[in-house]
C-alpha cells in the first residue's frame, strides 16, 4: 500500500454558515469529481465540520483553527495526489475559496463526498 500526502483545505467563505456550507460542498463536489473522473486525482473527501465532536470523530487536528477562529459550521476538505500529479491542487481548490491548511498522510482516499 502506497501512503502520500493528502491536501487538506478549508473552505473560508462559508465558515459560520450552514447553508454556505451546504452550497460550497455542492459545487466543489462537482468540479472535483470533474478532476476525480480525468484521473488527475486519486480521491478526494469533503466534510461537514459542525462542532467539536465533528472534529474528533474525523481526527482533522486544529489546523483549522487559523481559519474558522473557532467559528462552526465549515467544511473541510481532502485531495489526495496522484503519486506523479503535475496539477496544481492549491490552484484549483483556491479558485473554490478554499485555503491549505496543511498535508497530512492519507492513504487510499476513495472518492468520498461526506456531510
Amino acid at each position: 500500500m502506497i501512503s502520500q500526502f493528502a491536501h487538506e483545505y478549508i473552505h473560508y467563505d462559508s465558515v459560520g454558515n450552514l447553508d454556505m456550507c451546504r452550497k460550497a460542498i455542492q459545487k466543489s463536489k462537482e468540479q472535483l469529481k470533474q478532476v476525480y473522473n480525468s484521473k488527475q486525482i486519486q480521491g478526494y473527501q469533503l466534510s461537514l465540520i459542525q462542532n467539536e465532536l465533528d472534529v474528533e470523530e474525523k481526527s482533522i487536528g486544529d489546523n483549522f483553527l487559523g481559519v474558522t477562529h473557532g467559528k462552526y459550521p465549515f467544511v473541510y476538505s481532502f485531495v489526495q495526489p496522484l503519486e506523479n500529479s503535475t496539477i496544481n491542487f492549491d490552484s484549483i481548490m483556491e479558485d473554490l475559496y478554499y485555503i491549505r491548511v496543511n498535508s497530512s498522510i492519507l492513504s487510499n482516499c476513495q472518492y468520498v463526498s461526506m456531510y
